[in-house]
């Protein structure tokens, strides 16, 4: 390998090119004050040569000048030299390792094999560059790291929307559940996982028992289901001599029941990260949540189909059956009379006609009730709300008369129970049929309006009208019936002549009800 110039020196290190300039410079003024020097005195031998030398060449006393210049010359050199070596040596150094001290990097303390400052700087600018490789490294290692984190938190993302999609759209069936579980094995770097539910639970929600995903995971021995769903947060299980593997067990279940664990199979060194730990309490989370509103949801629709299948049960018995009973009890009578001996010979022609007419009466009144039942079950309070049901009872009974019926209903949503919806509906349908069977009414209108907790539906016709105990009197059944359905409401019910004559007319008459949702009295 070449070594380079002086001049290649003089370029690249410029410090080193002014004290080779001032070394010549120097040397220079040496040699000239040497040469002055030997020529006095070679002068001072030759006497005769220097008187000559003198009148030709210089004045006396101008070489003693001349060397006195010199000599100032050199000693200023030698100042500027030393200032020069100064700042090469210390100044700068110095300055350097203040810089290097200003941004935090200790440059005091001894470096091996500095034996001055040069060497010293040397040795922490190797060191700096060590660490500054060290910085580079890691940076790359701290790159490479997030992108990893990134990819996963979008897939840990992905597949919490994914759930959450799911669970909100439908009940989740066992693909579905088996898919969204092999996503959180591979989420979370576990080598196969489980969904454990309770056997009720299971069979409520038409899944199984235990739903694995990329494989069978042993769990503890020893430890029942229900004992590992009662604990709280992530539970770790180390792996055991016999061979089973070390397991992650996160209890699924919300602040009203357990339901099950979710169980992943890991390695024995396996590090569960914080962001892997907030990724299962999450799905956990959904899970329970999902699972709890399923099972509340179907043992709410369990318990009003039940409560509804007891309304009815009701209704049958307040109404056909009594009537079919009173047909019953007529039927034995006449059946009394005509296994008489002298039935044939005494039998009175107007009894048997009022027993028969009577019988008529009560197989007409069951077919009515019947019809009515199968109105009201109809018309149960559905997905329109309670406008919609009421606009049904009234577009049937507007195509069966001439009364103009009109529905002004304030309430939009109210929250009644299936005894509470029959017994509503079932008073507004029997007070229009009296408006369209007796009132001979041109108008009716009937209105829901709530204030302060309490409903109010009202039924005015501009009819005929009648008095205010015209419930009590006979053929009036329907006036008592709605008395019964309004004690039931836990409310009140008026029946009679209205004050607030409908269009004008001079007559009318009001069914009005009230009562509070919710304190209904059950027999």
């Amino acid at each position: 390998m070449t070594r380079p110039s002086p001049l290649v020196h003089s370029i690249s290190y410029p410090l080193f090119a002014r004290y080779v300039v001032w070394l010549s410079a120097l040397a220079l003024l040496g040699v000239m004050l040497l040469a002055t020097v030997e020529t006095q005195a070679w002068l001072a031998s030759h006497p005769g040569f220097a008187l000559q030398a003198a009148e030709h060449v210089a004045p006396p006393g101008l070489v003693s000048i001349l060397q006195a210049g010199l000599a100032v010359l050199l000693a200023v050199g030698f100042g500027a030299l030393f200032v020069t070596g100064y700042r090469v040596l210390v100044v700068i150094p110095r300055d350097a390792l203040n810089q290097i001290d200003a941004i935090g990097v200790s440059a005091r303390s001894p470096f091996d094999g500095a034996s001055h400052e040069i060497a010293r700087l040397a040795a922490l600018l190797t060191s700096l560059a060590s660490r500054c490789a060290g910085i580079e490294s890691n940076s790359d290692y701290l790159e490479r790291t997030l992108v990893d984190q990134s990819r996963d938190s979008g897939r840990a993302l992905d597949l919490l929307f994914r759930a959450s999609t799911l669970f909100a759209a439908s009940a989740p069936d066992e693909e579905a559940l088996r898919s969204l579980l092999e996503e959180l094995v591979d989420c979370v770097g576990a080598q196969c996982g489980a969904l454990l539910i309770h056997d009720v639970a299971a069979a409520e929600l038409s899944l199984p028992a235990v739903l694995a995903a990329r494989g069978t995971v042993r769990m503890p021995a020893g430890m029942s289901l229900h004992r590992l769903a009662a604990e709280q947060g992530v539970q770790r299980f180390d792996a055991t001599p016999d061979g089973r593997p070390a397991l992650l067990v996160m209890p699924i279940g919300d602040a009203v029941d357990r339901y099950g664990v979710l169980a992943l199979e890991v390695t024995p060194k396996y590090v569960l990260e914080r962001r892997q730990q907030r990724l299962l309490d999450t799905f956990a989370s959904l899970l329970a949540v999902t699972i709890g509103n399923l099972l509340r949801s179907r043992r709410q629709r369990r318990v009003a189909l039940m409560e509804e299948r007891a309304a009815i049960a009701r209704e049958l018995h307040d109404s056909l059956a009594q009537t079919l009973s009173f047909v019953k009890i007529q039927l034995a009578r006449m059946q009394a009379q005509a296994r008489h001996a002298d039935f044939a010979a005494g039998i009175d022609a107007r009894d048997w006609e009022e027993s028969l007419a009577e019988l008529r009466f009560g197989v007409d009144s069951a077919y009515r009730n019947l019809r009515q039942l199968l109105s009201a079950f109809r018309s149960s309070v559905g997905a329109g709300g309670l406008a919609q049901s009421l606009q049904v009872i009234v577009d049937d009974l507007s195509g069966v008369t001439r009364t103009s019926i009109e529905l002004d209903c304030r309430v939009q949503e109210i929250d009644l129970s299936p005894e509470e919806e029959l017994h509503l509906l079932q008073i507004a349908r029997e007070a229009l049929s009296n408006v369209v069977r007796h009132a001979r009414a041109n108008h009716a209108r009937v209105s829901v309006s709530e204030s302060g907790g309490e409903l109010t539906l009202s039924v005015l016709d501009d009819g005929e009208g009648f008095g205010t105990d015209a419930a009590d009197q006979p053929g009036h059944y329907g006036l008592s019936i709605m008395r019964e359905r309004s004690e039931r409401l836990g409310g009140r019910i008026e029946i009679g002549a209205t004050n607030h004559p409908l269009a004008g007319a001079a007559a009318g008459s009001e069914v009005r009800l009230k009562f509070r949702p919710g304190s209904s009295v059950v027999p």
